[in-house]
C-alpha cells in the first residue's frame, strides 16, 4: 500500500514536530513492510525552508525565543528535518494518478519537462534558493501558477474538463489529486479528472482522507466509514 501526504505538514498546529517525526519514522517502517509513504512539499513547507514564520503557532514562537533560535534554523539544510524536506518531491504519479499540493496549470506543459525533471528542479531550488531569481523555469514552478500554489480548479475561470484532461495527458495521467484549497467534501471534479481532498481539520467530523481500493476511490472518515466517490 501507498500513503501520500500532499504537503503542508507544518505551521498551524501545536504538534508540528510530533507530526514530522511520525512521518519520518513511518517512511522507513512502511518501506520495511513492503509499502511506501510519500510526503510531498506544499507551499507552507516551502515557507518553512525559507524561514517564513507568518503562520507559525505561538507555541513555537515562544520556544524559539526561549532557545535563542530562529525558525529557519529548524528547517535549514544542516538539520535532519531540513535535509529530509529537501529530498522530497513536489509531484508524484502512481499508476495514472498525479498527486500534487495545489494543482497543475495548463502552462506546465509548455515548459517541456518531465515529472522527474520538475521534481529535480524544485529540489535544487530548495537547496539553492538563489536559483529562483536566476532561473525562469524554477521561478514559474514555485510561483502562483506552479504546483505549490495554483488554485484555478476552484475559481471562476474558463477551465474545461478537456483542458484539465489535456494537461494530465502530458504526464500520461487521467486524474489529479490536490490539497491546498479547502473543499466541503472529497468529490470528483471536471468529469472525474480532479479530486480535491483538503476537507480541513477544524472538527473531528471533517477529518477525512482519499482511499483507493479495488479500483475505486472513497472518502474515508476518521470513524472508519467510507463513501464511494461518484463521477
Amino acid at each position: 500500500g501507498h500513503v501520500v501526504v500532499v504537503g503542508d505538514s507544518v505551521d498551524r498546529g501545536s504538534e508540528v514536530t510530533e507530526v514530522l517525526w511520525f512521518l519520518y519514522r513511518l517512511e522507513d517502517e512502511a518501506q520495511a513492510a513492503g509499502g511506501r509513504l510519500h510526503v510531498l512539499i506544499g507551499n507552507h513547507d516551502a515557507f518553512a525552508m525559507e524561514g517564513d514564520d507568518r503562520y507559525l503557532h505561538e507555541k513555537y514562537r515562544a520556544s524559539f525565543a526561549t532557545m535563542g533560535k530562529r525558525y529557519e534554523e529548524l528547517f535549514s539544510a544542516e538539520t535532519e528535518f531540513g535535509r529530509w524536506f529537501r529530498t522530497r518531491n513536489i509531484m508524484l504519479k502512481l499508476n495514472d494518478v498525479v498527486f500534487v499540493h495545489a494543482g497543475l496549470h495548463s502552462d506546465i506543459t509548455k515548459i517541456g519537462l518531465s515529472l522527474t525533471d520538475i521534481n529535480d528542479l524544485a529540489r535544487s531550488a530548495f537547496v539553492h534558493p538563489e536559483l529562483e531569481k536566476s532561473n525562469k523555469t524554477i521561478k514559474w514552478l514555485l510561483g502562483s501558477n506552479g504546483p505549490l500554489w495554483y488554485r484555478g480548479y476552484f475559481k471562476e475561470e474558463d477551465l474545461s474538463p478537456i483542458t484539465v484532461a489535456d494537461t494530465l495527458s502530458y504526464f500520461d495521467a487521467t486524474t489529479v489529486v490536490v490539497g491546498h484549497t479547502v473543499v466541503k467534501s472529497i468529490e470528483y471534479g471536471f468529469d472525474g479528472h480532479l479530486i480535491g481532498i483538503d476537507t480541513a481539520f477544524s472538527k473531528p467530523s471533517k477529518v477525512s482522507a482519499l482511499l483507493y481500493k479495488n479500483g475505486r476511490f472513497y472518502q474515508a472518515g476518521i470513524d472508519g466509514k467510507r463513501r464511494a466517490l461518484a463521477k
